[in-house]
Protein backbone atom coordinates (compact mmCIF):
# COMPACT_ATOMS: atom_id res chain seq x y z
CA UNK A 1 0.00 0.00 0.00
CA UNK A 2 1.17 3.50 -0.40
CA UNK A 3 1.00 6.72 2.10
CA UNK A 4 -2.60 7.58 2.28
CA UNK A 5 -4.07 4.08 2.19
CA UNK A 6 -1.68 2.83 5.29
CA UNK A 7 -2.81 6.17 7.37
CA UNK A 8 -6.32 5.46 6.26
CA UNK A 9 -6.30 2.04 7.43
CA UNK A 10 -4.31 2.24 10.65
CA UNK A 11 -6.31 5.23 11.70
CA UNK A 12 -9.92 5.04 10.18
CA UNK A 13 -10.61 1.45 9.40
CA UNK A 14 -8.11 0.22 12.91
CA UNK A 15 -9.00 3.14 14.51
CA UNK A 16 -5.63 3.84 16.33
CA UNK A 17 -4.72 6.86 17.47
CA UNK A 18 -2.83 9.18 14.75
CA UNK A 19 0.44 9.34 17.17
CA UNK A 20 3.05 11.44 14.53
CA UNK A 21 6.00 9.06 15.19
CA UNK A 22 4.17 6.30 14.59
CA UNK A 23 2.54 7.53 11.49
CA UNK A 24 5.96 9.00 10.77
CA UNK A 25 7.58 5.63 10.76
CA UNK A 26 4.81 4.06 8.33
CA UNK A 27 5.68 6.49 6.04
CA UNK A 28 9.13 6.42 5.96
CA UNK A 29 9.81 3.14 3.56
CA UNK A 30 8.01 4.39 0.95
CA UNK A 31 9.46 7.76 1.21
CA UNK A 32 12.97 6.15 1.68
CA UNK A 33 13.61 5.83 -2.22
CA UNK A 34 13.61 9.30 -2.76
CA UNK A 35 16.20 10.06 -0.16
CA UNK A 36 18.69 7.22 -1.38
CA UNK A 37 18.54 3.84 -3.14
CA UNK A 38 22.43 2.74 -2.17
CA UNK A 39 21.11 3.17 1.72
CA UNK A 40 18.40 0.48 2.30
CA UNK A 41 16.60 0.57 5.71
CA UNK A 42 18.22 -2.65 7.70
CA UNK A 43 14.60 -4.63 8.73
CA UNK A 44 16.74 -6.85 10.76
CA UNK A 45 17.94 -3.66 12.80
CA UNK A 46 14.80 -2.10 12.79
CA UNK A 47 13.17 -5.64 14.50
CA UNK A 48 15.84 -6.13 17.30
CA UNK A 49 16.08 -2.16 18.72
CA UNK A 50 15.06 -0.56 21.41
CA UNK A 51 15.56 2.69 22.85
CA UNK A 52 14.40 4.81 26.01
CA UNK A 53 13.50 7.86 23.78
CA UNK A 54 9.30 7.10 23.07
CA UNK A 55 9.84 9.04 19.84
CA UNK A 56 12.15 5.82 18.51
CA UNK A 57 9.88 3.41 19.66
CA UNK A 58 7.05 4.97 18.05
CA UNK A 59 9.16 5.46 14.63
CA UNK A 60 10.33 1.61 14.98
CA UNK A 61 6.22 0.22 15.43
CA UNK A 62 4.94 2.38 12.46
CA UNK A 63 8.38 0.86 10.25
CA UNK A 64 7.11 -2.64 11.43
CA UNK A 65 3.20 -1.77 10.94
CA UNK A 66 4.26 -1.07 7.54
CA UNK A 67 5.95 -3.94 7.16
CA UNK A 68 3.51 -6.25 8.16
CA UNK A 69 0.69 -4.64 6.78
CA UNK A 70 2.12 -4.52 3.69
CA UNK A 71 2.98 -8.26 3.50
CA UNK A 72 -0.83 -9.25 4.20
CA UNK A 73 -1.94 -6.41 1.55
CA UNK A 74 0.53 -8.12 -1.53
CA UNK A 75 -0.87 -11.18 -0.57
CA UNK A 76 -4.51 -10.24 -0.88
CA UNK A 77 -6.46 -12.24 -3.47
CA UNK A 78 -8.29 -9.22 -4.25
CA UNK A 79 -4.85 -7.43 -5.20
CA UNK A 80 -3.12 -10.29 -6.93
CA UNK A 81 -6.04 -10.49 -9.22
CA UNK A 82 -5.87 -6.71 -9.78
CA UNK A 83 -2.57 -6.99 -11.01
CA UNK A 84 -3.46 -9.82 -13.43
CA UNK A 85 -6.89 -7.81 -14.49
CA UNK A 86 -4.82 -4.58 -15.21
CA UNK A 87 -2.41 -6.66 -17.16
CA UNK A 88 -4.94 -8.18 -19.54
CA UNK A 89 -6.29 -4.64 -20.01
CA UNK A 90 -3.41 -2.92 -21.57
CA UNK A 91 -0.76 -3.27 -24.32
CA UNK A 92 1.51 -5.87 -22.32
CA UNK A 93 3.83 -6.45 -25.59
CA UNK A 94 5.66 -2.69 -25.49
CA UNK A 95 7.52 -3.73 -22.17
CA UNK A 96 9.45 -6.44 -20.96
CA UNK A 97 7.94 -8.71 -17.96
CA UNK A 98 9.53 -7.30 -14.96
CA UNK A 99 8.83 -3.86 -15.58
CA UNK A 100 5.55 -4.73 -16.81
CA UNK A 101 5.09 -6.61 -13.32
CA UNK A 102 6.74 -3.61 -11.47
CA UNK A 103 4.33 -0.74 -13.39
CA UNK A 104 1.17 -2.73 -12.37
CA UNK A 105 1.94 -2.72 -9.20
CA UNK A 106 3.12 1.20 -8.56
CA UNK A 107 -0.11 2.12 -10.16
CA UNK A 108 -2.85 0.15 -8.38
CA UNK A 109 -1.29 1.43 -5.28
CA UNK A 110 -1.22 5.15 -6.78
CA UNK A 111 -4.98 4.36 -7.64
CA UNK A 112 -6.33 2.94 -4.18
CA UNK A 113 -4.73 6.68 -2.92
CA UNK A 114 -6.64 8.23 -5.44
CA UNK A 115 -9.73 6.21 -4.84
CA UNK A 116 -9.37 7.33 -0.83
CA UNK A 117 -8.38 10.88 -1.48
CA UNK A 118 -11.54 11.28 -3.76
CA UNK A 119 -13.63 9.59 -0.86
CA UNK A 120 -12.49 11.81 1.71
CA UNK A 121 -10.85 14.88 -0.01
CA UNK A 122 -9.46 15.76 3.82
CA UNK A 123 -7.03 12.31 4.19
CA UNK A 124 -3.85 14.25 2.59
CA UNK A 125 -4.06 16.88 4.17
CA UNK A 126 -4.86 15.29 7.83
CA UNK A 127 -1.28 13.00 7.19
CA UNK A 128 0.44 15.91 6.54
CA UNK A 129 -0.85 17.43 9.36
CA UNK A 130 0.17 14.37 11.86
CA UNK A 131 3.70 14.23 9.76
CA UNK A 132 4.40 17.94 10.43
CA UNK A 133 3.87 17.88 14.42
CA UNK A 134 7.35 15.49 14.17
CA UNK A 135 10.53 17.30 14.36
CA UNK A 136 12.47 16.58 11.66
CA UNK A 137 15.35 16.57 12.85
CA UNK A 138 14.89 13.88 15.75
CA UNK A 139 13.55 11.96 12.72
CA UNK A 140 16.62 11.55 11.18
CA UNK A 141 18.71 10.85 14.42
CA UNK A 142 16.00 7.94 15.40
CA UNK A 143 15.92 6.57 11.85
CA UNK A 144 20.16 6.55 12.07
CA UNK A 145 19.65 4.52 15.12
CA UNK A 146 16.67 2.35 14.67
CA UNK A 147 17.06 1.09 11.47
CA UNK A 148 21.10 1.08 11.43
CA UNK A 149 21.33 3.30 7.84
CA UNK A 150 22.84 6.67 7.36
CA UNK A 151 19.79 9.04 7.14
CA UNK A 152 22.13 12.03 6.48
CA UNK A 153 19.77 14.58 4.40
CA UNK A 154 16.53 12.89 5.46
CA UNK A 155 15.41 16.01 7.84
CA UNK A 156 15.43 18.40 4.68
CA UNK A 157 13.76 15.80 2.51
CA UNK A 158 10.89 15.61 5.25
CA UNK A 159 10.51 19.43 4.70
CA UNK A 160 10.15 19.21 1.49
CA UNK A 161 7.98 16.42 1.12
CA UNK A 162 5.27 17.59 3.86
CA UNK A 163 5.69 21.63 2.60
CA UNK A 164 4.83 20.41 -1.09
CA UNK A 165 1.68 18.58 0.00
CA UNK A 166 1.41 17.04 -3.26
CA UNK A 167 -0.88 13.98 -2.58
CA UNK A 168 -3.77 16.54 -2.54
CA UNK A 169 -3.51 16.52 -6.17
CA UNK A 170 -3.98 13.00 -6.49
CA UNK A 171 -7.41 13.37 -7.51
CA UNK A 172 -5.86 14.55 -10.70
CA UNK A 173 -4.65 11.98 -13.42
CA UNK A 174 -2.04 13.98 -14.52
CA UNK A 175 -0.60 14.29 -11.30
CA UNK A 176 -0.91 10.64 -10.80
CA UNK A 177 0.82 10.57 -14.30
CA UNK A 178 4.01 12.75 -13.00
CA UNK A 179 4.10 10.23 -9.76
CA UNK A 180 4.84 7.51 -11.79
CA UNK A 181 7.36 9.01 -14.48
CA UNK A 182 9.11 10.41 -11.05
CA UNK A 183 8.96 6.37 -9.40
CA UNK A 184 10.73 5.25 -12.54
CA UNK A 185 13.19 8.19 -13.02
CA UNK A 186 14.20 6.63 -9.16
CA UNK A 187 14.90 3.22 -10.51
CA UNK A 188 18.03 1.67 -12.53
CA UNK A 189 15.34 0.62 -15.04
CA UNK A 190 16.09 2.28 -18.59
CA UNK A 191 13.56 1.27 -20.57
CA UNK A 192 10.26 4.12 -20.58
CA UNK A 193 6.99 2.72 -21.60
CA UNK A 194 5.53 5.27 -23.48
CA UNK A 195 3.21 7.65 -22.65
CA UNK A 196 -0.03 6.72 -23.65
CA UNK A 197 0.86 3.55 -21.68
CA UNK A 198 1.26 4.60 -18.54
CA UNK A 199 -2.15 6.79 -19.09
CA UNK A 200 -3.86 3.35 -19.78
CA UNK A 201 -2.34 1.89 -17.13
CA UNK A 202 -3.18 4.78 -14.60
CA UNK A 203 -6.89 5.19 -15.82
CA UNK A 204 -7.49 1.15 -15.99
CA UNK A 205 -6.39 0.84 -12.43
CA UNK A 206 -8.91 3.56 -11.62
CA UNK A 207 -11.79 1.39 -12.99
CA UNK A 208 -10.59 -1.80 -10.42
CA UNK A 209 -9.15 -1.07 -7.17
CA UNK A 210 -11.55 -0.46 -4.21
CA UNK A 211 -11.15 0.12 -0.59
CA UNK A 212 -13.47 -2.04 1.08
CA UNK A 213 -12.25 -5.36 -0.44
CA UNK A 214 -9.39 -4.47 0.69
CA UNK A 215 -9.93 -3.62 4.33
CA UNK A 216 -12.16 -6.63 4.48
CA UNK A 217 -9.71 -8.61 2.98
CA UNK A 218 -7.07 -7.43 5.86
CA UNK A 219 -9.37 -7.43 8.54
CA UNK A 220 -9.94 -10.89 8.32
CA UNK A 221 -13.47 -10.95 9.82
CA UNK A 222 -12.19 -9.13 12.60
CA UNK A 223 -14.77 -6.52 14.53
CA UNK A 224 -13.02 -3.11 14.03
CA UNK A 225 -12.13 -2.85 17.22
CA UNK A 226 -10.07 -6.36 17.40
CA UNK A 227 -8.59 -4.74 14.29
CA UNK A 228 -7.03 -2.33 16.31
CA UNK A 229 -6.01 -4.54 19.13
CA UNK A 230 -4.00 -7.02 16.50
CA UNK A 231 -3.34 -6.08 12.83
CA UNK A 232 -1.31 -3.24 13.26
CA UNK A 233 0.91 -4.35 16.12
Amino acid sequence: MNYLAHFAFNHDICQLEPEPYFVMGVALPDLWPRLSRRRRIRWKCVRAASSSDPRACRLRDGLLNHARTDRRFHALPAFVGWQRDLKTRVATDAVRRALLDFLVHVVLELAMDQHLLRRSPQLADRFYDCLQQCDYPTVEANMAQVAGVNARGLANLLRTFIGRRFMRRYTEPEALFGVVQHVLSLTAVRERPTDGLLREMLQSAAQLVDAATIWNGLAGGLTVGDSARKLPT
